[in-house]
């Protein structure tokens, strides 16, 4: 993965109420080539293929809330925004991941069963931009759009041993 900057503020506004933010560079434009080995066509095996994807840097910025519930239950909510690592010419998109930029929606809640163990659960949904996709090689073309979405689930244990 590429090197990525993150600067973020977290404010507490009040006992049960707190704020966060965070912002991302993600230096896309330093995994900009990739080395196959023994890739398979129609008639044999290529031994290897550099591709290139031609990516640009990205932006991600994200904000948050925790809430407070009771003293076991905090509650947390977010939103955040991610630029394509494709420039906006068609020709650049690799067919094989033709994401765009992207937005989310985030909702968790934490359980505290004590004062040195909780459990965290966690759910993500990313709606992505719709990408148009053009890939021209040798004797044909192929072009379209990408669109689509993903839900991401997250669970963990916080066993707090100090």
């Amino acid at each position: 993965l590429p090197a990525y900057t993150t600067t973020s503020i977290y404010v507490d506004v009040n006992p049960k109420l707190a704020l966060e933010g965070s912002v991302t560079y993600t230096e896309w434009d330093q995994a900009d080539e990739v080395n196959y080995q023994n890739v398979p066509n129609a008639n044999s095996i290529t031994p290897e293929v550099t591709e290139n994807y031609n990516f640009q840097n990205t932006w991600r910025t994200a904000l948050g809330a925790h809430y407070t519930l009771t003293p076991e239950v905090m509650l947390r909510t977010g939103v955040g925004y991610e630029t394509s690592p494709y420039s906006d010419s068609a020709e650049t998109v690799y067919l094989a991941a033709p994401i765009g930029s992207s937005y989310n929606l985030s909702a968790g809640v934490q359980y505290k069963f004590s004062s040195t163990l909780a459990f965290d659960f966690g759910w993500t949904h990313l709606f992505y931009v719709t990408q148009d996709v053009e890939k021209t090689g040798e004797n044909s073309t192929t072009s379209g759009e990408f669109s689509g979405s993903n839900d991401i689930l997250g669970a963990q244990v916080r066993w707090d041993m100090l």
